[in-house]
């Protein structure tokens, strides 16, 4: 089964703002190219950040979520 989005992320579902881009930037640092980092990892972290950071899609996606 896939990850979702907050798991990708590593934040709990009620997470801040701030609390997903810490996250974000924390996972990015480590999957860095420069760090030996996971090229691929790196662009589901991405994806999941750029839902999660805007209020919008992320509403969306909770939407989308809870009829699963």
């Amino acid at each position: 089964m896939a990850l979702t989005h907050y798991e990708t992320l590593g934040v709990p579902r009620d997470a801040s703002r701030a609390d997903i881009t810490a996250a974000f930037r924390s996972q990015m640092r480590a999957l860095h190219g420069d760090a030996g980092g996971d090229d691929e990892l790196a662009k589901h972290v991405s994806s999941a950040y750029n839902v999660l950071s805007n209020a919008s899609r992320r509403a969306t996606y909770d939407r989308t979520r809870d009829c699963r």
